[in-house]
């Protein structure tokens, strides 16, 4: 946004994506930014937060000038704060002193013309589209195999198989290809999923599979798929064995970036550098089977995927125009949802058996941190993850012990 208010010609600008909250005090101190007007570089900007928390406002002063043409003479951007969870989170985003404004009135006349969509909507969430017969969340899928992410694979991975089937690429093994998404970030720590044993709600597809992405499929060989899961690694920073407390993520590579691969067991080792200087196999994957035997580099695999990363989003090894065998415009979200009514309690993978999916090698006497929900107290899967405390920001930090 800020090259864009440099650009010439140039009157408001209205900037997303990133889940941040603009104005607001986060960005004081750059010469471009004005956060009490809410301009950058002159022009007035506003970024809303994400998934309604806040609704962005621009107001433009007009000024006729002679010839009956109108001319913009200054412009403001603020934000209203929506949301009731973003109170005592952020909530200063939208106060008056950051150029916002408070909800108030405004937000409660808003709440009134919406409020037959709003029930509409909410009515059809609620629709029962299958049953789990364990918890599915999300508070661990960084640093433990997670049902809620293989549900997505495993999801991916079928419907390729039916579409495949018959055609050329029919006899080639499938697997499928899924990161979490839902784990905090810069949507705060309510920002996991969570589901009770029992059934599922539509609701419930939107926090497992939050994103409109289509269903792609490549054709890749072992070789590849160690390439990418070592990539996927990139997420873990390199730990020192022996050291106790280590941070244990990289701040800038989001979740979505994490891909696992189901069907295939591996082991991730956080003591071995994240690029081969030699532009060999990764030595952060080791012990990578399929069906128990190690995996043939040569072999030949279909990967189930999203649109977005078969066109290259993240930057995966092999997801190139030529490896696609694939491409539809049916959305992952409806492809779960009818894998979840075919069989509905049997089609939530249970849980792995020990030694299988993927896991952490073991490093005696090293431990590291990451941040997670504080409803992760009701879901500490082994000894080996420990509550340390809660965050400024309201994260619970959890040591774990490799």
């Amino acid at each position: 946004a800020g090259a864009v208010s440099a650009v010439a010609g140039i009157d408001a600008i209205i900037a997303g994506h990133s889940h941040q909250v603009f104005p607001a005090p986060a960005f004081a101190g750059r010469p471009e930014v004005d956060v009490v007007a809410g301009r950058l570089n002159g022009i007035a900007a506003t970024m809303p937060g994400f998934g309604g928390s806040h609704l962005g406002v621009i107001d433009l002063d007009l000024t006729l000038a002679a010839g009956g043409t109108w001319h913009l003479s200054s412009g403001r951007g603020s934000v209203i704060a929506l949301a009731p969870w973003i109170t005592g989170r952020g909530a200063e985003h939208a106060a008056g002193r950051t150029g916002g404004r408070t909800g108030g009135r405004t937000a409660s006349a808003m709440l009134a013309v919406t409020r037959d969509a709003h029930e509409a909507t909410r009515a059809a969430m609620r629709q029962p589209v299958g049953q789990t017969t364990q918890a599915l969340h999300s508070y661990f899928s960084l640093v433990r195999d997670s049902a809620v992410v293989r549900l997505a694979a495993t999801a991916q991975a079928a419907h390729v198989a039916r579409r495949l089937a018959g055609g050329p690429h029919g006899g080639l093994p499938v697997l499928g290809a899924s990161p979490p998404y839902r784990t905090g970030g810069r949507s705060g720590p309510e920002s996991y999923v969570d589901i009770p044993q029992g059934p599922l709600a539509r609701r419930h597809l939107s926090g497992i599979y939050p994103f409109p992405n289509t269903i792609a499929a490549l054709r890749l060989t072992g070789a590849e798929l160690h390439a990418w899961l070592a990539h996927a690694a990139r997420i873990f920073r390199r730990l020192t064995p022996g050291q106790a407390d280590q941070t244990l993520l990289v701040a800038d590579i989001p979740s979505y970036q994490f891909d696992i691969i189901a069907g295939l067991d591996y082991v991730i080792d956080l003591s071995a550098p994240e690029i081969c200087p030699e532009g060999g196999p990764s030595p952060r994957i080791r012990a990578l089977r399929y069906l128990g035997r190690p995996l043939d580099p040569r072999a030949e695999f279909i990967l189930a995927v999203s649109g977005y990363r078969a066109a290259g989003g993240g930057g995966f090894p092999g997801a190139v125009p030529e490896a696609i065998v694939l491409e539809s415009d049916e959305l992952v979200r409806d492809i779960l949802e009818a894998h979840l009514a075919a069989s509905p309690p049997a089609r939530v993978p249970a849980r792995c058996p020990p030694r299988s999916g993927w896991q952490l090698a073991p490093l005696p006497g090293t431990s590291a941190l990451f941040d997670t929900g504080p409803g992760a107290l009701g879901h500490l899967p082994d000894p080996g993850l420990t509550p340390v405390g809660l965050t400024p920001e309201g994260f619970l930090r959890i040591r774990l012990d490799l």
